[in-house]
């Protein structure tokens, strides 16, 4: 059995200066209730064979439970409690604030997370106080360093609320015992504050390279990447990501991997990948590489050949027809899994069913592939890194896997 719940609030204004309050906040819900402490939340959830994770963000927070049939009912009752009823125990605040300060301390001198701060910070630019703003390390350091429980605690209370709700609930299960619970437990935990989605922006970033030093460290990482204009109902998508998984999402046998790790011998990893929005046309391709320092020159020339390889002669129809085949396969495989079926209804709730994608990829041509890797390195940036809609208030059954796969949304 697998669920997933979602909590969404606020807007761009009221989450303004907000975001580590909120990643604090999301954090302290597993660590006690008021009446349970985090040793007894443990010690419940292994009782009940069950495993509940909580994941956070500005402006929402996401629950998701894997438990068996006879058990899923007073797992969801334990979710309400650990959502409704935190403690925000100061002790247990300070225990969370240390280890946050000690993983960012890490960080600074961590190469990958240096990288794709750098990256994610220059491609995605947002003024300061805006909740999708990107700090530095050092900012998150400060940030962290001076949040108090009480900012915790009041920003749970500004906005915490099940009034922009979805949760979705794959397996073998009661449908009306558990949407009878779900509107008890939930559908009258209404939020502070209305929920506004936080958009994204394509943005034209101008090409640029970032160079940080890490003397200290054995390995180095090399991300190259570009904002795309495109939405994953883009007619160009399925050709995009066709291209990518020949470039580099194959792994071994992408071509990436292929020159740079087995032929040029300069690489313990390399890869890329691609990713495109439901909702805003302002996806990217991203370019990786895991590498020695004094080997960057041989890094960059590789990628950068490979690149412009397929810019200029696009791909083979055996290359196009063999990544069609593994992706085909793989999206397959993906929602076959629960888990993983779960959290797309979830998403699905929000926006738009996602079932073209597999119909885009058997129908896109080779020269479509080798187009859209045209249009996107010709585009890229390099650094030292449907439709509209709206959740609903309703419950309902989806078909997609007969007496197995049910979504419930609130």
């Amino acid at each position: 059995m697998n669920a997933s719940l979602t909590l969404r609030f606020g807007s761009a204004q009221s989450l303004q200066n907000r975001a580590t309050a909120a990643d604090l906040a999301g954090d302290m819900l597993m660590r006690s209730t008021r009446t349970l402490s985090r040793q007894q939340i443990k010690d419940s959830l292994d009782k009940l064979k069950a495993r509940v994770a909580i994941m956070s963000a500005p402006n929402q927070v996401v629950a998701r439970i894997e438990t068996t049939r006879p058990n899923l009912v007073p797992t969801l009752q334990l979710l309400g409690s650990i959502l409704k009823e935190p403690a925000f125990d100061p002790k247990e605040f300070d225990e969370l604030k240390r280890q946050d300060l000690a993983g960012l301390e890490e960080q600074k001198s961590d190469p990958q997370a240096l990288a794709f701060n750098s990256f994610t910070r220059y491609l995605s630019p947002w003024p300061k106080e805006d909740p999708r703003y990107t700090p530095t390390i050092e900012e998150s350091i400060a940030d962290y360093g001076a949040a108090t429980v009480d900012d915790a605690k009041r920003y749970y209370v500004e906005f915490y609320g099940a009034s922009d709700a979805t949760m979705a609930v794959v397996g073998d299960f009661d449908s009306k015992q558990v949407t009878d619970l779900v509107g008890t437990l939930f559908g009258t935990w209404q939020s502070p504050k209305p929920f506004e989605r936080l958009a994204n922006e394509y943005r034209d970033i101008p090409a640029t390279g970032i160079t940080i030093a890490t003397p200290d460290k054995a390995n180095a990482w090399f991300i190259a990447g570009t904002n795309v204009p495109m939405r994953d109902d883009d007619p160009d998508y399925p050709a995009f990501m066709l291209a990518n998984e020949i470039l580099g999402g194959g792994f071994l046998n992408s071509r990436l991997a292929v020159r740079i790790r087995q032929k040029d011998g300069v690489s313990y990893g390399v890869g890329s990948f691609v990713n495109a929005s439901p909702l805003d046309k302002a996806g990217q391709f991203i370019g990786y590489a895991i590498y020695a320092p004094e080997n960057v020159a041989k890094v960059e020339t590789g990628f950068k050949e490979e690149v412009e390889r397929a810019r200029r002669d696009g791909f083979t129809a055996e290359e196009v027809e063999k990544a069609r085949a593994g992706m085909l396969q793989n999206r397959q495989v993906d929602r076959s899994q629960d888990p993983a079926l779960s959290g797309e209804l979830s998403t699905e709730a929000l926006c738009r069913p996602h079932d073209g994608l597999r119909g885009g990829l058997r129908e896109a041509p080779a020269g479509s592939a080798s187009g859209r890797c045209d249009r996107s390195a010709s585009e890229i940036r390099g650094s030292g890194e449907g439709h509209d809609c709206e959740s609903r208030q309703i419950f309902r059954k989806r078909q997609r896997r007969p007496s197995r796969s049910r979504e419930l949304r609130d």
